[in-house]
């Protein structure tokens, strides 16, 4: 039994050829675990108990684990939240190893396309991911304290609702120099954060695996920048900076690697993993 906001029910059109399993597969929901609530909800509207009528509308059951409730985008100053990804069709869960984990992802627009990649990823591996976006270029180099304020807000509410749950925020920013050949990536991290510091060193570690530069690096960097520090400062779950592209103030303590879209993603998700295997571990000691 489960209780549902009438008002909240979404309700698809079932197409031709289109079953119960079909049907919720399009809606990125796990046919097996949600197909008795959906003859419940749909029941009197069922041919023979089990198959759709084409043309007919059907409720879709509440699904938290569905690839389009994991992986939602948040634009602003709207604020308006929606599913990251419209088709999931194809999408198949890999293992539930971040299951108990929540993303909120920070971009500029230039790395949209590496935030939509690397949320598949995680989603797919049962993260809960939240991608966040203004309409201008940069969070660390645009945006001033009264527009990061809104992010704090926003981010430090959804921190809220999901108390108990290991949660990291991750801003990536990039420029025109992404087009370019091994771009320089820096890492930044929150001084006293111990938990920022090991996310960013999983990052590095990550990073330098697949650099192009011999020598050999410090620990990541700590933030400096003041929007940055007002942002760290004031949000409640853990927060990690990567600048790619970017001419750092201190070209010694970066890391010149070849980034593109399949790899970068790869990386920082192979780093996710393992921050969160490290920290689950600990928490089990």
């Amino acid at each position: 039994m489960f209780v549902i906001n009438v008002q909240s029910q979404k309700k698809v059109t079932a197409k031709k050829g289109d079953g119960i399993y079909s049907l919720l597969r399009r809606e990125g929901i796990n046919p097996v675990k949600y197909y008795v609530d959906f003859i419940a909800l749909n029941k009197e509207n069922l041919e023979s108990g089990s198959n759709l009528k084409e043309g007919a509308t059907y409720i879709i059951p509440p699904a938290e684990d569905s690839f389009k409730s994991l992986g939602r985008q948040i634009q602003f100053p709207e604020e308006v939240e929606t599913p990251i990804f419209d088709e999931v069709t194809n999408f198949v869960a890999k293992d539930s190893t971040l299951k108990n984990t929540v993303y909120y992802l920070i971009s500029n627009n230039t790395l949209s396309p590496y935030i939509k990649t690397l949320t598949k990823g995680l989603i797919l591996r049962g993260a809960k991911v939240y991608a966040l976006y203004q309409n201008t270029n940069s969070i660390s180099q645009n945006l001033g304290n009264e527009d990061l304020g809104t992010y704090v807000a926003v981010i430090n509410k959804k921190y809220l609702m999901h108390r108990g749950r290991y949660q990291r925020v991750l801003v990536i920013n990039g420029n025109e120099n992404l087009s370019k050949s091994n771009p320089q990536v820096t890492i930044y991290h929150h001084e006293g954060s111990e938990d920022g510091e090991k996310l960013a060193a999983s990052i590095q570690k990550s990073i330098k695996a697949k650099s192009v530069t011999q020598r050999q690096l410090k620990n990541s960097k700590v933030l400096a920048d003041g929007d940055k520090q007002y942002f760290a400062k004031n949000i409640l779950p853990t927060v990690t900076f990567v600048e790619i592209g970017k001419q750092p103030d201190n070209p010694q303590k970066t890391i010149k690697s070849r980034v593109n879209r399949k790899n970068f993603t790869s990386l920082i998700t192979n780093a996710i993993l393992t921050d969160y295997s490290n920290a689950s571990f600990e928490d089990n000691d």
